[in-house]
C-alpha cells in the first residue's frame, strides 16, 4: 500500500479528477479500508463524505492528518460510513479523529468523535455539516498547540453527577450539547436528562441555580430536570465524595 497522502494532497487530487475511477486500486489511494462492498458503491460514497474532506480549511489538518474511509455495520446490521482523519506522525495519534455519517447508534446525522472526548459519545453531533465544519476549524487550534480543552473535565464531572444523583451505574454515554451543557439517556427511565458544569460561581452559565449545585471533582453541577431533585446538602454531599475521587 503507498504512503498516506496528506488532506491537501487528497484535495488536489479530488479537484483534478484523479479519484474519478471506480477501481479498488483508486479506491484504496482515496483512503477505503473497506472491501466487501463492490467498487460503485464505494466510488458513490466517496462522493457523499468528500464535502466533509473539501471542506477543511485549517492548515494544520491539511498538512498533518491523512484520510481513511469505511463503511461498517452497526450490532443491529444497519450501515454507515466513518471518515477517520488520521495524524501522520505517530506521536500525534492521540489526536486522530472521526466523523460518521447516518450511524443511527447516536442522535444526528453528522457525529464526531475525538481522542481527548472518549469512544463513548461524539464530542459535537449535527444535522448540517457545515457546522460540522465550523467545528473542526474551531478545535484545529487546540489539536495544533495540545490545548488541554475544558471539555474533558466538564465531561468527568456531569458523569460523577449520574452515577451519584441521578442512580446510574457503569459507563454512561454522556453528550456534549454546548458550551457547559450535556446530556445523557437514563437507563432508569429511557429518557435525556441535562446536565450543566461550571468552573466559577461568579460566572455561571444561563439557567443555572447555584443554591442547587453540587460540587464534583472542583467544578460546579446543576441538572434544571425536575424529575431528579437533587439530595439536601447535596452539595456537602457531592463535595466528599468529589474530594476523594480527585
Amino acid at each position: 500500500m503507498d504512503e498516506p497522502i496528506s488532506v491537501r494532497q487528497w484535495q488536489e487530487l479530488y479537484r483534478t479528477g484523479s479519484f474519478d475511477y471506480s477501481d479498488y486500486s483508486t479506491l484504496e489511494r482515496l483512503g477505503w479500508r473497506s472491501w466487501e462492498f463492490s467498487a460503485k458503491t464505494l466510488a458513490d460514497r466517496t462522493k457523499q463524505l468528500s464535502q466533509v474532506i473539501m471542506g477543511i480549511t485549517s492548515p494544520y489538518i491539511l498538512d498533518n492528518f491523512s484520510i481513511s474511509f469505511r463503511r461498517l455495520y452497526t450490532r443491529f446490521g444497519k450501515l454507515y460510513d466513518e471518515v477517520g482523519f488520521c495524524a501522520l506522525r505517530e506521536e500525534d495519534n492521540d489526536k486522530t479523529f472521526l466523523v460518521l455519517l447516518n450511524n443511527p447508534y447516536y442522535r444526528r446525522k453528522w457525529s464526531l468523535f475525538t481522542g481527548r472526548y472518549g469512544e463513548d459519545a461524539p464530542e459535537f453531533d449535527c444535522w448540517d455539516v457545515r457546522e460540522l465544519l465550523e467545528y473542526i476549524a474551531k478545535i484545529s487550534p487546540e489539536l495544533e498547540r495540545n490545548t488541554r480543552s475544558p471539555i474533558v473535565a466538564e465531561k468527568r464531572a456531569a458523569s460523577a453527577y449520574a452515577h451519584i444523583f441521578h442512580g446510574e451505574s457503569g459507563e454512561i454515554s454522556i453528550y456534549r450539547d454546548g458550551d457547559h451543557r450535556y446530556s445523557f439517556r437514563a437507563r432508569r427511565d429511557g429518557r435525556e436528562h441535562i446536565i450543566i458544569v461550571s468552573s466559577d460561581r461568579k460566572d455561571l452559565p444561563s439557567g443555572f441555580l447555584p443554591e442547587q449545585a453540587a460540587f464534583i471533582k472542583g467544578l460546579y453541577v446543576y441538572s434544571p430536570d425536575p424529575r431528579f431533585p437533587i439530595p439536601q446538602k447535596a452539595e456537602s454531599k457531592s463535595s466528599k465524595r468529589g474530594e476523594v475521587e480527585r
